[in-house]
Formats: C-alpha cells, sequence, structure tokens
C-alpha cells in the first residue's frame, strides 16, 4: 500500500516547533483532557447521561493525580447544579457565544453517533447476545477522560473495547473510575469487555501494535474483526507525518483483510472517526469568525498559547477541503456526511446523501473544529 509523506504546501500546516517525542509533563495526567472533560461533565445538572457520568468521573478523581489548584476548582465547579450554570454562563459571556462548548459536545455526540452506526449495521447480520462470543472491536485512542467506551461497554457486552491513553492520564482515569465504581452503590461496575492500555505512543517506537500486544490483545487476526476507531482530540498533536503513520498503521492491523471479510461476513470495513483544526499560519485553530472578528481571534491565540504552556502544542492542521488529497492512495475513503437537527433540538449525523440528491460534506464544522470519518477502501 502506497502512502504520500510529500503533501501540496496548501493544506500541509505543520507548526514548526522543537520536536519532542513527548512534551506532555510525564508525572502528571493531560491537563488538556481534564480541561474538555470539565465542559463534557458542564450539563449534568440537564439529566445528560454522557455529562452524569463524567462529572462523577471528575468528582472520584483523587487528589494526587492533579496540581491542587486544578483539582479545587473542578471540585468547586461540579459541586452544586448552580454553580455549574454560573460557570457554564460566565463561559458563554466571555467568549461572546457558547460556541466552545457547544463544539466540544457535538464534537462527541458525533464520536458516539458513527459508532453506533458502525455498530448497527454489524448487528444487522448478527445480534448481540450475551450468549455469542465478542464478534467487533472498538478502540479509542488517546482516551483522555472520556466515558464513551465505558458506557458502550455497558450496552453492549459482546464488543471489545479498548483504550489506549498515555500512562498518566490513564492510571489517573483508571483510579477514579475504580472509586466511582465502589461509591456507586452497584450502580456501576467495571466492565470485562474493556481493556486500558497505558502507553505512550510514540516513545522509543512504540506502535499500536506494541501498545496492544504489551496489553495482552492477541492480533493474529486483528483483521477478521469488524473495527472501529475513535480518534478524538488527537489528530492536531501530532504532526502531519504522524498522522499519516497512524492511519497507515490502523491500515495494515485491522483493514488488510477486509476484503475477504466483507464478502464471507458481509461486515462494515474498519472506520476511524476524528476530528482535526485548521490552522493558520501561527498555529492557531482558524473558524470562519476569525478573520472577522477580532474575540473570536483572541479566542483562537489563547488556545495555542495554553496548549503550549502545559506541553501540549498543537502541531498541524488542514482545510477541510483538502482531506481528500490528504487520504488519497491510504487505503481510506472520506465518509460522506450530512448534519440534521431534529424536533428536539438533538444533533443527527446521516452517513448518507443529501435530501436533494447532491454529495454530502465530508467534513462539519464543530466550533472551532471540524469532524470526518474515512473508512477503508480495499484496492
Amino acid at each position: 500500500m502506497k502512502t504520500h509523506f510529500n503533501r501540496k504546501e496548501s493544506f500541509n500546516q505543520t507548526v514548526d516547533k522543537p520536536q519532542n517525542k513527548d512534551t506532555m509533563k510525564q508525572n502528571l495526567p493531560s491537563l488538556t483532557a481534564a480541561s474538555v472533560a470539565v465542559i463534557t461533565s458542564l450539563r449534568w445538572y440537564t439529566g445528560d447521561k454522557n455529562a452524569i457520568l463524567q462529572a462523577e468521573l471528575l468528582r472520584n478523581l483523587p487528589r494526587r493525580f492533579m496540581i491542587p489548584f486544578v483539582w479545587i476548582y473542578i471540585q468547586m465547579i461540579l459541586w452544586h447544579s448552580f454553580v455549574s450554570k454560573c460557570y457554564l454562563y460566565i463561559l458563554q459571556k466571555m467568549f461572546g457565544s457558547s460556541q466552545l462548548c457547544q463544539g466540544v459536545w457535538l464534537r462527541k455526540a458525533y464520536m458516539e453517533q458513527q459508532i453506533r452506526n458502525f455498530l448497527a449495521q454489524h448487528d444487522h447480520h448478527q445480534r448481540f447476545t450475551s450468549q455469542r462470543p465478542a464478534t467487533m472491536r472498538v478502540i479509542v485512542l488517546a482516551a483522555g477522560y472520556d466515558m464513551l467506551a465505558f458506557r458502550l461497554a455497558h450496552e453492549c457486552p459482546n464488543v471489545n473495547f479498548i483504550e489506549l491513553n498515555h500512562p498518566a492520564t490513564g492510571e489517573a482515569k483508571l483510579s477514579a473510575l475504580s472509586h466511582m465504581c465502589k461509591n456507586s452503590n452497584g450502580a456501576w461496575t467495571m466492565p470485562k469487555n474493556l481493556t486500558f492500555c497505558h502507553e505512550a505512543l510514540g516513545d522509543n517506537g512504540c506502535t499500536i501494535r506494541h501498545a496492544l500486544e504489551r496489553n495482552g490483545i492477541d492480533l493474529k487476526l486483528a483483521a477478521e474483526i469488524p473495527t472501529a476507531v475513535v480518534m478524538e482530540g488527537l489528530s492536531f498533536y501530532l504532526s502531519e507525518r504522524e498522522n499519516l503513520n497512524l492511519f497507515q498503521e490502523i491500515g495494515q492491523l485491522f483493514g488488510c483483510s477486509s476484503k475477504t471479510t466483507e464478502r464471507e461476513n458481509k461486515s462494515p470495513y474498519p472506520i476511524v472517526a476524528f476530528d482535526f483544526f485548521n490552522l493558520d499560519r501561527d498555529g492557531r485553530p482558524i473558524t470562519p469568525n476569525t478573520t472577522t472578528n477580532v474575540f473570536s481571534s483572541w479566542i483562537s491565540s489563547a488556545m495555542k498559547y495554553k496548549v503550549m504552556i502545559v506541553g501540549e502544542p498543537f502541531k498541524w492542521g488542514i482545510a477541510r477541503e483538502e482531506l481528500g488529497n490528504f487520504f488519497e492512495n491510504t487505503g481510506w475513503k472520506l465518509v460522506p456526511t450530512t448534519e440534521s437537527r431534529s424536533m428536539n433540538g438533538s444533533q443527527k449525523f446521516d452517513q448518507k446523501l443529501d435530501d436533494d440528491g447532491t454529495p454530502s460534506k465530508y467534513a462539519i464544522e464543530m466550533g472551532i473544529e471540524y469532524v470526518a470519518t474515512v473508512q477503508w477502501s480495499p484496492q
């Protein structure tokens, strides 16, 4: 399989920075992951199940895993619904809108729906029952404090869920999950079909294969098990070459035998759901409002320097219209996606053509970032 690394300058937005294999501080969990988790949990008082579970995880996060000020800050925000409402109101006033928070909420809704769609495709051929062996796999790369795998592992007991996390963040999350399950009076238990892999991808040549095999996952027949991969909040922390290498490895591990698998089992090809930024020359996330709104430009600059300070700088971005060129000759094909809003206001992301028959979008804007899905397309 050919993979081109020399890309057109128009979408090669790799930011020139000192190449440190692991810029995140070794002994501390990711502060960026904690920030995303806080935004996700802010709607816990509305009854949103994902937000409630995310808030419970953060409330059970042991103090030793976080800078004292940050830990107190998080606990205060989630102490009472009134405090959470006030904090969300302040954020909306500071940023001029709820665009930043809504972007995080929507991208998580998108990732979940892509996984549910993938599972539903396979479920059409083989129902998920407790009597059957695991027939599908969902892998969440750089999971952070996200609770998607934990929630779906309870719903789908015969789907194998795997989280790959940085060791420091993974240890903190696992400890918080243990406390949460212990304090829930049986409401939550640690699912047996969820595997936690705490490995620093890229360190000392560590690949996805190495990380999975070190945690006892047999990959001899990896391509025979339909696999969906979630890459949320990851692509912009990797260089262009690192992103291409990552997609190439996922294809080699889970996609190479898919042509045979599809023909025999009628199972869907592997997919990768991911998000990405479009960065300007200064390494700031670009939105339609950035060039016309001074405040939006300030927000983008603040984001850039915030992640640099915590040791997790933005390294790469791409314009939405250049995605096709990026995935050319990689074995991956962009999945057309339409965006619609139901009567109750919930977001839907359907993999189909628009109602008028025109091609659907390949990437959807979510606040200051974009989301897209690619599917393995054997040649």
